[in-house]
């Protein structure tokens, strides 16, 4: 005889700790669940036109003048980025839980961000320096031009 008690439901109620081996299991059974549960309601509530594959068949016709055209219209460009930003957001919110767990993107991205704070630290001491040196300018050299400036600087350095 088949029971129809859904074993994740049963260990919520429970307060069961699904997160453990075996809780993992049941997150990613409960992560299809969701899935499966947010297809269906999309099935049911399916707009009258599938708006999205409209426009997609139609940019796959394009010709490149007409993308050219479109490029430099920036109402469209300005859309197209919504639409590409949404998109976008709803694959991550579907892949995101299992590409944390995997070790090659998580370093991947750990590469990145170091990259990225490396260069917002080396790009602010830059604009530090050049604030420095620009104040330094306004007090102290302001009589004379900036080239100058830079070539009694460059001289002092040299020395």
């Amino acid at each position: 005889m088949y029971n129809n008690i859904d074993p994740l439901l049963t260990q919520l109620q429970n307060h069961s700790n699904i997160f453990t081996d075996d809780g993992n299991r049941a997150y990613s059974q409960m992560y299809r669940q969701q899935l499966l549960s947010e297809l269906r309601n999309t099935s049911e509530q399916a707009p009258e036109q599938d708006w999205l594959k409209m426009l997609d068949e139609k940019m796959k016709g394009l010709t490149q003048n007409v993308i050219n055209e479109l490029n430099n219209n920036q109402e469209f460009v300005s859309l197209n980025t919504s639409i590409q930003g949404a998109i976008q957001d709803e694959i991550m919110s579907m892949v995101k839980y299992r590409l944390n767990k995997n070790p090659k993107i998580a370093e991947n991205v750990r590469k990145q961000l170091d990259m990225i704070q490396s260069t917002t630290d080396r790009l602010n001491s830059e604009e530090r320096q050049n604030m420095a040196e620009l104040n330094d300018y306004i007090k102290n050299y302001s009589h004379i031009t900036f080239d100058e400036y830079k070539n009694i600087k460059n001289q002092k350095e040299n020395e």
